[in-house]
């Protein structure tokens, strides 16, 4: 992992693995290799940085079928998990919440919501991202469910309606390619690219450094041309008024929109 630039706590924290270790679990490898026999996916899986992600079609929390596509055009971050990891319990909320069907959660590590703020000055409760967890092993070390995403987002107040997601994955995807990328967090942007890739024990880029404060970013351009597109638009309503009819029109300051350093720290 790249050289933190908080604490070496942190480190720790994203390098954990699952709770089962592969080397360890003759099953567990047998699974893997069942599970990479099946028949291939509709998507092409590990998703590849810099390019288009995966166009995953998978069963969320409410049992409905979800299209990542659905989200194009919005930041999303993706989050892999593992139900029984302890580091994606405490990213999902396990300080807050407890953690799920009696698993452990990584007590060096708060919660995403609280690291997006922190770092990215992002709300993921609002309505500047989609999170969406990825759920691709259960307790057993299988593929998740639609029972266990389900029970999932139950636990950990997931609620589809507020742009927080919860898929679970197909039996072909839970490789040992997946397993390596748990915990594991994709940045993807309105292009819907992989932009950035923090996950498992090798990972890309610095989720503290690099990831979140990129999540940020994104969020605020899009702001930004969002206020635009709205001045503009106003503008473009008062082309045929009178210029006295045009005085009593009140637009936002310029420096509203987009030349402040806090809408578009690139400038």
């Amino acid at each position: 992992m790249h050289r933190p630039i908080v604490v070496v706590l942190f480190v720790a924290g994203l390098g954990c693995g699952l709770a089962y270790s592969f080397r360890d679990s003759p099953a567990v490898a047998r699974w893997f290799m069942a599970a990479e026999a099946t028949e291939a996916l509709p998507f092409a899986w590990p998703p590849v940085l810099g390019e288009e992600y995966p166009d995953l079609e998978l069963i969320d929390q409410t049992g409905r079928t979800t299209r990542l596509s659905d989200f194009r055009g919005k930041v999303i971050l993706v989050e892999l998990v593992g139900t029984p990891c302890s580091a994606c319990q405490a990213f999902a909320g396990g300080k807050q919440y407890g953690p799920f069907r009696g698993g452990t959660c990584q007590q060096n590590l708060e919660s995403i919501d609280v690291f997006a703020r922190r770092y990215g000055n992002v709300n993921l409760k609002g309505n500047d991202v989609v999170l969406v967890q990825v759920l691709l092993f259960n307790d057993s070390m299988q593929a998740a469910t639609a029972e266990d995403a389900a029970a999932w987002a139950k636990h950990f107040r997931m609620d589809r309606a507020k742009n927080r997601i919860v898929l679970a994955g197909l039996p072909a995807m839970a490789t040992r390619q997946s397993y390596d990328m748990i915990p594991g967090f994709h940045l993807v942007d309105r292009d819907f690219k992989l932009d950035r890739e923090s996950a498992g024990h090798t990972p890309r880029h610095d989720l503290y450094r690099e990831l979140l404060p990129r999540m940020g970013e994104l969020v605020r351009r899009g702001r930004s041309a969002r206020a635009l597109s709205n001045l503009n638009s106003r503008v473009g309503a008062t082309a045929g008024l009178s210029s006295s009819e045009n005085r009593r029109l009140t637009l936002p300051h310029e420096s509203h929109c987009w030349t402040s350093q806090q809408w578009h720290p690139d400038f």
